[in-house]
């Protein structure tokens, strides 16, 4: 997840909800810049993949997990 959704924690708490997903933010706060990274260093041939570059050149930072609430699992459930 980037962008400004990424730094409201309340969303990325809902979304994960919402999704039944665990969302992993990069620990690097500006992941557009470090996807134009990843990319150059793809098309410049030291990295023979984006997966092995984004493994290489990518740390995760924090992750959201699902809620076990009960009651937060039927309030989505039910929507």
């Amino acid at each position: 997840m980037t962008g400004g959704f990424a730094k409201n924690t309340l969303f990325i708490e809902e979304l994960a909800n919402a999704t039944k997903c665990r969302v992993i933010l990069a620990q690097e706060s500006d992941a557009v810049l470090l996807g134009a990274a990843i990319l150059g260093a793809v098309a410049s041939k030291e990295f023979d993949s984006i997966l092995s570059a984004m493994n290489s050149m990518n740390k995760v930072g924090k992750i959201f997990q699902i809620s076990t609430d009960p009651r937060i699992i039927s309030f989505y459930d039910v929507k």
